[in-house]
């Protein structure tokens, strides 16, 4: 949110773009980390900081032209947790998202399905609906399937079954 980052459907994550008001002429560039707009005619959503910085924080949507201008690698994610408590398990999933809305989800599960990969939606009591890989039977089968979508999704992590 506060990071000037953008979700756009298909540019590689890591893409850096120039964004530009065709009304104001306002610019950002942004690096794409995510995956949406899951609207027709939209093509790009900002982050708040990044809609800031061209004023589009009240409007909320405005043409635009974009330009990729470069690639930037994701800052250093934090070390992941120790594997101690995972080592017991006989039951595990990769979780690739969680979405607030159901639609959204499904989409996901799609673009999963087109690259090869067997995903699930489960709907929690949160409200949030969780796009999973899955389950397998040990922590190094799901390690892999982790790391075949890491390009794509690499907010992707493993989880005990139950978690």
């Amino acid at each position: 949110m506060h990071a000037l980052t953008a979700a756009h459907p298909m540019l590689p994550f890591g893409t850096v773009v120039e964004v530009r008001r065709r009304d104001s002429g306002a610019e950002v560039q942004v690096r794409v980390n995510d995956r949406g707009p899951f609207i027709a005619g939209r093509i790009i959503d900002l982050s708040y900081a990044a809609a800031t910085r061209i004023g589009l924080e009240i409007d909320g949507i405005a043409e635009v032209a974009l330009r990729v201008v470069g690639r930037e690698d994701p800052p250093p994610r934090a070390a992941a947790p120790p594997p101690g408590p995972l080592a017991a398990e006989t039951c595990f999933w990769v979780q690739v998202g969680a979405f607030g809305e159901i639609a959204n989800a499904r989409r996901a599960q799609a673009a999963l399905a087109g690259a090869g990969e067997h995903a699930v939606v489960l709907e929690g009591l949160d409200a949030l609906a969780r796009v999973r890989l899955g389950p397998f039977t040990d922590a190094d089968a799901a390690e892999r399937a982790r790391g075949r979508i890491a390009a794509d999704w690499p907010g992707a992590y493993v989880v005990a079954c139950g978690g």
